[in-house]
């Protein structure tokens, strides 16, 4: 074959076969560079990324707690009434009004001298509306009074209190500070930014409101994967490059994402979504009698987790979306139909179970001075399972328990009972005789028999806690209480006790369980006159004993529900003089500034 023949096939060739190779040269590339992409850090990039493939969940969040849970003041935010408007409280008059675009308050501020001052953001929606006010060292704090969005009215966040300008609780002082206080739960990747050495907070967010991320992680890595071409995409990543994949979770990892914000915890730091735990980022709190009355209903603000898992549902599998639509924030069905996706209407919903009148059936509502108690109240299931408390003033909570009224752990100790919330003129006997003879006479023992008596430092409690903490069969939260009770006494099994805690598969048990298992047995009592971490000398007191020379320590105080208007809330509480202030703390446990008394604790 001549020369040039051969030279023009081989021509021929390189060019037919170029083209395929040059395409899966870029193909290749492209997907390299795609990988790239995917497996640099996660970083934030707003819920705009997140509209093209799931914009049906982004229509049921507008509108929402969580996307209205924070915002910039403005004429879309604002509910409150800032035409001029006043309110007084303990002689106190606070104006609302406006200068142009922006929104103001004049009322008493630092040292309670009256001014003018600027509302820069919206603290929530419904059932009340907070406001916020910006002030130096990056700091916003929020105002006592707050609009109650269903009366249309201004009102007093402490109503019974006569708040002075160095009370702990003061608008502008440490109790009502949003960066260290409430932020970190209505905005998106919030960083406090605090700086000890200024003083001072520097704090950020990606969005101002609890938006997509704020679950789901940062999405960055996810978005690269989805814009990808689909023979692109990674095949190696998992859960679609989600930090945090929430269709894949089991019930309890929903509830512990969830419980980062609706929890009563201590925070360790920023969150990270990547934590492998609950507990690398934040310690929830126990039943304490501060929080929790002593069966564990709710007492104070505990935003649903610590409750929720004392439940028989949470043990069973019951996750938080199985009852609410996350994403509008709503109950998934009104009334008894939420409980009837499980329960069998024709044995619960119904007069031989509750024993009460269905609503729209003849009857007379019960009336108790300013009360109405309509009929049919008593046959819908979350008032009798699920009875709730009012907090800061207006906002009705639902005890996540889940537990049956129980009038005769109200006789024997304080504890509330659904009965008595309704019927409020009549007696918590007079319910144990109506619950007796609807469902018999046998009831199960409760822990909070135990409890009641661990809270008054009776020695027959040590039996009682040991079993519970030992007991597999008991919720986690539960078992965690009876050892940090058990830590106020003594004794060989105590100690076996502890040690066997911290060899528990639950990490929660074992962080408990470490907080006693340094003490060592037989170790002194603390007494009146003892000398405690401060320096000072610890005296006994009663409910309404007086605290004297209210200041920084009785504020202190104040922030674990211990001591109110000057005054002892429980009894058992050391009243300690020390050269830098006053202490209150219970005896032998911890001082207001979280240190043990150095002579031990009580038995």
């Amino acid at each position: 074959m001549q020369n040039w023949k051969i030279t023009g096939i081989i021509a021929t060739l390189a060019i037919v076969l170029s083209l395929p190779l040059y395409l899966l040269k870029n193909r290749h590339m492209s997907g390299l560079e795609a990988s790239s992409k995917i497996q640099a850090a996660a970083e934030f990039v707003g819920r705009d990324r997140c509209l093209n493939c799931h914009r049906e969940e982004h229509n049921r969040w507008q509108g929402s707690d969580h996307d209205r849970a924070m915002a910039v003041a403005d004429e879309t935010s604002v509910l409150g009434d800032f035409n001029n408007a006043t309110f007084t409280h303990r002689g106190v008059v606070s104006r609302f009004f406006r200068k142009g675009a922006h929104y103001f308050v004049n009322t008493q501020g630092p040292g309670g001298e009256m001014g003018d001052f600027e509302i820069k953001y919206t603290f929530g929606f419904r059932p009340l509306q907070q406001y916020l006010v910006p002030f130096p060292g990056g700091r916003l704090q929020c105002l006592p009074m707050a609009w109650d969005v269903e009366k249309r009215q201004w009102y007093h966040l402490y109503p019974g209190e006569k708040l002075l300008p160095g009370d702990w609780l003061y608008w502008t002082n440490s109790a009502q500070n949003w960066n260290g206080m409430c932020a970190e739960c209505h905005s998106t990747n919030l960083k406090k930014g605090y700086d000890p050495e200024k003083d001072a907070y520097q704090t950020t967010w990606s969005e101002i409101n609890v938006s997509c991320e704020a679950c789901h992680g940062p999405g960055s890595r996810h978005v690269a994967w989805a814009d990808a071409p689909p023979m692109a995409r990674s095949q190696t990543v998992q859960n679609y490059d989600l930090v945090v994949n929430t269709a894949t979770m089991d019930a309890g990892e929903q509830v512990i994402l969830c419980a980062r914000c609706h929890s009563r915890r201590s925070q360790l730091g920023d969150f990270n979504h990547q934590y492998n735990d609950f507990l690398e980022s934040m310690v929830p709190q126990l039943l304490t009698e501060s929080l929790y009355f002593t069966d564990g209903q709710i007492l104070d603000e505990v935003y649903v987790y610590g409750s929720f898992t004392q439940s028989k549902m949470y043990s069973k599998g019951v996750r938080c979306s199985d009852c609410h639509d996350v994403h509008a924030c709503k109950p998934l069905k009104e009334g008894n139909q939420l409980c009837l996706q499980c329960h069998r209407s024709d044995i619960y919903d119904t007069r031989d179970h509750h024993f009460h009148k269905q609503k729209g059936e003849p009857g007379e509502p019960i009336k108790t001075g300013d009360k109405i108690i309509e009929v049919g109240t008593g046959a819908e299931c979350r008032n009798c399972h699920m009875p709730g408390r009012y907090y800061m003033g207006v906002d009705y909570r639902f005890d996540h328990s889940l537990r049956i009224p129980r009038p005769d752990l109200s006789m024997a100790f304080e504890a509330p009972n659904a009965c008595t919330q309704c019927h409020s003129n009549k007696t918590d006997q007079w319910s144990e005789e109506y619950i007796a003879k609807w469902y018999g006479i046998r009831r199960r023992p409760h822990y909070g028999t135990v409890f009641a008596k661990a809270r008054r430092a009776e020695p027959e409690a040590r039996a009682g806690l040991i079993r519970i903490a030992n007991d597999a069969l008991f919720p986690a939260i539960v078992r965690s209480t009876a050892l940090s009770l058990l830590s106020s006494y003594r004794g060989d099994a105590r100690e076996r006790t502890f040690k066997r805690a911290l060899e528990d598969e639950l990490a929660l048990i074992r962080i408990s369980g470490s907080g006693g298992s340094h003490k060592k047995s037989g170790a002194p009592v603390v007494r009146s006159g003892k000398r405690c971490a401060h320096g000072g000398r610890c005296q006994p007191c009663s409910v309404g004993d007086p605290i004297e020379n209210r200041g920084p320590a009785e504020s202190l105080c104040r922030g674990s529900g211990r001591v109110q208007g000057g005054h002892a809330l429980f009894p058992g509480f050391c009243f300690c003089r020390t050269q830098s202030g006053q202490h209150v703390s219970r005896p032998g446990r911890y001082g207001s500034g979280g240190s043990e008394f150095s002579e031990g604790h009580t038995d």
